[in-house]
């Protein structure tokens, strides 16, 4: 929970976060985001459990990551199509939640099975599926097999009757593959600063360069950045350094120049995935925890959020104006101090849509003095 507080009375107003103003004016002038990210990599594995051994969560434990996601971001990238994950898109859809569902294909027997889900998904005709994607990096592991990724494009293409396809590469896998991109609807590119050694102050700068190259090799498509993020904890990698401070430079450099750029992203990945072991940085790539609590570089792009900006009083009547997210419910509490033994709950409000603030109305006691603060979670 964040909370802020002000007073008001029939005399007066107290406004206490003149310096978020500013700062509020400076980062969101380009470009509003409507949520803390504009996009996010889901993977639900918990700690003990573990696809590549068959443990998978529970329906319960993913409607749960569901509905605190839709509070974060307005659309989700999956990793498979097997056992529970093939029924993300559906909560998804429940939820109002966009999603990518992809099918993960690796040479194995299991890919025909991962296509055919996908086709099943695609044939639902969900509103909120935004695009199916082929792979992640599949060309990156097989790259002589471009005519077989092309093959499968056209293939779930066709047997959903031609509903948008896409394939998640690594940036200059696009480069070096210009056959690929008139068989997807949209480009999924992948731009790591980490394993690409960036030192951390040029990693969200990194990111751009290598957006804005493929963007101007093909102008005509849509490109998104389909993974991006930092680790927060495990070896160096070069010169690039993993770690809590660094994963939160990364966060608020990277949104704030995504804001600025107009950069469509899905940012990698949401929630730390214990059973991952890659280069000892797997396991840390989450803007949450493993037990769903923000790391710090999340904890600074909502402290930006749910404060009130204003208050005004007429009579007995209060009106505040809070920044907010879209559509997240927040909650107006009273207290008579400022460091009140309890707060008393006064309304719940959602963040208005298309903007990042709220007016919301209140009644109150004519002439007797209070604090109030805006609450939401995460």
């Amino acid at each position: 929970m964040k909370r802020n507080l002000h007073r008001s009375n029939s005399q007066s107003t107290c406004l206490l976060l003149f310096a978020w103003l500013a700062l509020a004016s400076c980062c969101l002038a380009a470009e509003p985001i409507y949520k803390p990210l504009k996009g996010g990599c889901y993977g639900p594995f918990r700690e003990g459990q573990d696809p590549t051994l068959g443990i998978y969560p529970s329906e319960a434990q993913v409607k749960d990551d569901i509905a605190r996601l839709k509070n974060i971001v307005p659309k989700i990238r999956t990793y498979g199509t097997e056992n529970i994950l093939y029924r993300i898109p559906e909560f998804c859809k429940d939820a109002g939640l966009y999603c990518y569902p992809g099918a993960w294909v690796d040479e194995v027997a299991g890919d025909a099975a991962q296509l055919t889900n996908l086709v099943g998904i695609g044939i639902l005709n969900y509103a909120t599926t935004k695009a199916l994607v082929v792979g992640n990096e599949y060309l990156y592991r097989h790259g002589a097999n471009e005519a077989k990724l092309i093959g499968w494009l056209r293939e779930v293409k066709a047997a959903t009757g031609g509903k948008p396809v896409a394939a998640s590469e690594q940036w200059h896998i696009w480069r070096d593959h210009p056959n690929l991109v008139p068989e997807v609807d949209v480009i999924l590119i992948h731009v790591h600063p980490y394993w690409e050694s960036q030192d951390i102050t040029n990693a969200a700068n990194f990111v751009l360069s290598k957006y804005n190259y493929i963007k101007g090799l093909y102008p005509a498509k849509t490109v998104i950045i389909s993974e991006t993020g930092w680790p927060s904890q495990g070896p160096a990698y070069g010169a690039a350094v993993p770690g809590e401070a660094n994963h939160k430079k990364f966060v608020k450099d990277f949104v704030s120049l995504a804001a600025s750029n107009n950069i469509d992203y899905l940012f990698f990945e949401i929630f730390d995935e214990p059973w991952k072991g890659e280069g000892g940085v797997g396991a840390w790539w989450g803007a949450f925890y493993k037990d769903r609590t923000m790391k710090p570089g999340m904890q600074s792009i909502v402290s930006n959020n749910f404060n009130i900006s204003s208050i005004a009083v007429s009579g007995d009547a209060v009106s505040l104006n809070a920044s907010t997210f879209e559509g997240n419910i927040y909650k107006v509490e009273k207290s008579p101090s400022a460091a009140p033994v309890a707060w008393t709950p006064l309304t719940n409000f959602l963040g208005a849509p298309g903007t990042n603030l709220t007016r919301t109305n209140l009644l109150t006691q004519s002439g007797t003095g209070a604090f109030y603060r805006v609450r939401t979670s995460f």
